[in-house]
């Protein structure tokens, strides 16, 4: 995807354009981008995914807490309540232990929740000036900076598999039209709104899982599912229809 960008931009003699206005947010959204990410991993290889994912949850909340001092956005108590209401679905999906002795795997889960937090609100400081292309070069700038310096200095070890490699393209591919299209979500719509929508991602992942993958789902696992939809999706979806029907 960002050679795709780069490709366009260069057969149109628009390579400069590709770095905007180079506001600090654009190199913010590059920088906490990439820490998130390679800490959310770092984070599912310590503690497991289950309760990385749901520390990782814990983005929401930092969105919502920050967007009032980055962006000037007020938070209603309907944001709040669903906020709230998705980490707890999300608390019965993951089922996350917290008994083990691993604290610094929960410290990377919550350092990649407060990253991406502040990446969102860089996307949506940017946003007002920038176009998603170039909010979305910058991220993956910034980040193969990062990720080609830990290769140099921390082992690696490569795939020996074609369909691997296969599987990570395709990833590649798929990330990179959602980060396009999150990127426009986040230049649209307030950020805590959006946080707490985006608590849908792990709903659509169980649902791949047993559509794909046959991996069946207790009942807890379900009645979370439901708080996410219910507090996470609904609720901030009804707020937008009264807000349609008040204008």
């Amino acid at each position: 995807f960002p050679v795709t960008i780069v490709g366009i931009a260069s057969s149109s003699g628009k390579l400069r354009d590709l770095f905007g206005d180079g506001r600090w947010s654009l190199w913010g959204r590059g920088c906490f981008g990439a820490i998130s990410v390679m800490t959310s991993f770092a984070a599912i290889g310590a503690i497991g995914i289950g309760e990385a994912s749901f520390l990782n949850a814990s983005s929401g909340v930092f969105t919502a807490t920050l967007a009032p001092v980055f962006l000037r956005q007020r938070n209603s108590l309907r944001v709040w309540i669903a906020i709230a209401g998705a980490i707890f679905g999300l608390f019965l999906l993951f089922e996350p232990r917290f008994d083990d002795s691993h604290p610094w795997g929960r410290v990377l889960g919550l350092t990649s929740g407060l990253c991406v937090s502040i990446a969102y609100l860089m996307i949506s400081r940017a946003g007002r000036s920038n176009p998603p292309n170039v909010v979305i070069f910058y991220f993956c700038m910034v980040a193969v900076v990062f990720h080609l310096v830990i290769f140099a200095v921390w082992p690696t070890v490569w795939p020996s598999s074609l369909g691997t490699y296969a599987l990570m393209a395709g990833a590649g591919v798929a990330g990179s039209i959602g980060q396009a299209f999150l990127t426009r979500a986040y230049q649209e719509a307030p950020a805590a709104l959006n946080s707490a929508i985006s608590y849908l991602l792990p709903v659509l992942n169980l649902v791949v899982g047993v559509l794909l993958f046959d991996r069946v789902p207790d009942t807890k696992a379900w009645v979370g599912v439901s708080v996410v939809v219910v507090f996470g999706v609904m609720l901030p979806l009804v707020r937008l229809s009264n807000r349609e029907r008040a204008a």
